[in-house]
Formats: C-alpha cells, sequence, structure tokens
C-alpha cells in the first residue's frame, strides 16, 4: 500500500518547479525591461532637467527623435545661446528668410540696426518712415526737429504754438511770461496773479500774508504766526507752555508737555 507521503511529495515537487519557473520569467521579463536601449538614461548633449523628470537639450543643440542634434546658424547668421525657438539670429544687414538670412535693402537717408521689432533699419534724422522709404520732414518756421520717432517729428520754439498752419506766434496777456513747456497755453501767469480765462487778474493777498508760486490754492500764505482764515491772516495765540511749530502757522507743546485741546498738560 502507498504510503500517503509517497502520494503528496509529486504534487509538491511539480508545485514547487512551477513557482521557481515562473519566478525566473519574471526576472528575466525585468531585465529585459532594465536593458531597454534608451529607456530613462540622458543623450548625448543634453542635461537632466532640475525639476520633474526628463532632459533638456544644451544650448546650441535641439531635440530630433530621441536625442540632441547640433544646431547650425546659416551663413550671415549666429547661435543665440537661447533653448527655444530657432536659437539662431541674423546678424545686423540681414533679416531672416525661412532657414537663411538675406541682405537687407537699405532706403536712403537711414541706417541699420539690431531692432528685432523693426525691418532692420530706422531713418536718420529729419526724416520719417514711409513704406520702405525715408521722407524728409518738412520744417515749418519757427519749429525745431525732435528725436522722437513718432508725432510730426518736430516742435515749435519758445514763444510759438503749434497751429494748422506751423507755428503761430504768442501773445502773453498782462501780467504773464511765456513757459517752455509743451503743454497749456504756453504762457502762465506772474507771481501775485492767477489766471482767469486768458487774463491773469490780481491775487488779493491779505494783511500779514505774502502771495507764492503754486498755481493751486489761494495763491497766498501767511506770514510766521499767523494762520489763515477764510480770506485773512490771524495772529497764532499761544497756550501757556507752547511754541510755533515746523511751518510757523500753527503750534505744538514744549516737552514734557502734552496737547490736551487747546492747553498743555503735564503727564500723570
Amino acid at each position: 500500500m502507498t504510503s500517503p507521503a509517497h502520494i503528496y511529495r509529486p504534487a509538491v515537487l511539480t508545485l514547487a518547479s512551477g513557482i521557481l519557473t515562473a519566478g525566473l520569467f519574471f526576472a528575466n521579463t525585468l531585465g529585459m525591461a532594465h536593458a531597454q536601449p534608451g529607456a530613462n538614461t540622458t543623450p548625448e548633449n543634453a542635461v537632466e532637467r532640475s525639476y520633474g523628470r526628463g532632459w533638456d537639450c544644451s544650448p546650441g543643440f535641439q531635440v530630433k527623435e530621441d536625442g540632441c542634434v547640433k544646431v547650425v546658424a546659416p551663413d550671415n547668421g549666429y547661435l543665440t545661446g537661447s533653448l527655444s525657438g530657432t536659437q539662431w539670429n541674423c546678424q545686423i544687414g540681414y533679416q531672416k528668410a525661412q532657414d537663411s538670412c538675406v541682405s537687407i535693402d537699405l532706403p536712403d537717408n537711414a541706417y541699420l540696426t539690431n531692432k528685432s521689432y523693426n525691418k532692420g533699419w530706422e531713418c536718420d534724422r529729419g526724416y520719417r518712415q514711409s513704406g520702405n522709404t525715408c521722407a524728409a520732414i518738412v520744417l515749418p518756421d519757427n519749429a525745431y526737429l525732435t528725436n522722437a520717432s513718432f508725432g510730426t517729428g518736430w516742435k515749435c520754439e519758445r514763444g510759438y504754438n503749434e497751429s494748422a498752419d506751423g507755428c503761430a506766434a504768442l501773445t502773453p496777456p498782462d501780467n504773464a511770461t511765456l513757459t517752455g513747456t509743451s503743454y497749456g497755453r504756453g504762457w502762465e501767469c506772474m507771481r501775485g496773479y492767477r489766471r482767469t480765462g486768458e487774463s491773469c487778474a490780481p491775487i488779493q493777498v491779505p494783511t500779514n500774508g505774502y502771495a507764492t508760486d503754486t498755481s493751486y490754492g489761494p495763491g497766498w500764505q501767511c506770514d510766521r504766526g499767523y494762520q489763515s482764515n477764510d480770506d485773512r491772516c490771524d495772529a497764532v495765540k499761544l497756550p501757556a507752555n507752547a511754541n510755533l511749530d515746523y511751518s510757523g502757522n500753527n503750534w505744538e507743546c514744549s516737552p514734557p508737555y502734552l496737547r490736551e485741546n487747546d492747553q498743555c498738560a503735564l503727564t500723570r
């Protein structure tokens, strides 16, 4: 009679053999996966990213398939060192045309620039771009050229204002002086006068006050020791243990006194 041990021993050996076979197959499969060429590797002329996964091509190289190929600038071009875009640009005097750099057709009265937002050239001072040419700026009498690339290209001289016909002479009212500013009427009222329409009216300065040069406010200020009260200057009334403040038109308590209402009191 066959013992139980003889019955179960072949089954156990068969099971162990199957487990070993499956383990070896799994190990071989895993080894093959790690051995695949190019998996999780950084190609030549590339650097690993400092964050996340993956890599980027080094400056002067660009991605092609699974690697990095050298960027070659066309004739009359140079490498920019950028990691994006075409990575090359054209020299001054040339502009991009697909994969090459073609010569710029420079018009008369213009000079070459390296600005990428223009056509590669700008007009000389005294000329203004008109299509692909530089047209001379017509300067009216009593005007001078500016360096601005916008507007008329000129401004009126001091004492003149821009008009439909060019620069018209200014006639300031009485008690006014010409200004050199490009805004306003070209004139301003003298000290002690305030603009009223197209004229300069005298400012009524109260007693113990003086006229100021500011164009805002009443046009006057009280002398030191006085403070404004509507249209007059009243003397500053100093309580005990007080003195005039930095403005001279109000008061503050002398240390160690502190202001309480309109008096100066010692703190407890």
